[in-house]
Order: structure tokens, then C-alpha cells, then sequence
């Protein structure tokens, strides 16, 4: 988003407030293995998919991202941050 490092360090301080962290378990890697076979990821892509493995074993169905187009192929809804603009 072009913010400085110490801007975005004070945005990311205060959305943290809002947020709870997942821990990361067996469960999840083996579910990010399951989901990368599945739906054939390599490269980059295998990221995105750990994210979505985090959320299955941790019962979230959705996701904030600018690219919902890289979470298509998943069982979540990937939500544009544009569509929550009044």
C-alpha cells in the first residue's frame, strides 16, 4: 500500500488490537498438505494456502484480501475490502 515501515508499523499495532492469533498445529500442516494436493498449488500459491488451512482448522470461512481471486479455488468466501465501503 506504499506506507513507510514505521507507518505501517503503527496501522499494523492498531489492528492487532482487534484480532485474535491462530496457533499453528499438526492439525494445520496437515490440512495445508491435504489442500495442496488436492488443488494442485506450487510456487507462490502455497502460502495462501496455508492461510486457508489455518482458517479450516480453526472454523473461519471468510477472508479480508485485495486478491480473492487466489482464494477461488477454496471452500471459503474471500471478501474484497472495497465491498465494505458505504
Amino acid at each position: 500500500m506504499g506506507f513507510s515501515v514505521a507507518l505501517a508499523l503503527r496501522e499494523w499495532e492498531k489492528i492487532e488490537r482487534f484480532l485474535t492469533l491462530l496457533a499453528d498445529s499438526p492439525a494445520v500442516y496437515a490440512e495445508w498438505k491435504r489442500l495442496v494436493v488436492q488443488h494442485s498449488v506450487f510456487g507462490s500459491k502455497v502460502h495462501d494456502t496455508m492461510l486457508v488451512a489455518t482458517m479450516n482448522v480453526h472454523g473461519i470461512r471468510r477472508i479480508l484480501t485485495f486478491n480473492t481471486e487466489d482464494f477461488a479455488r477454496y471452500d471459503i468466501e474471500a471478501i474484497q475490502p472495497r465491498s465494505m465501503q458505504s
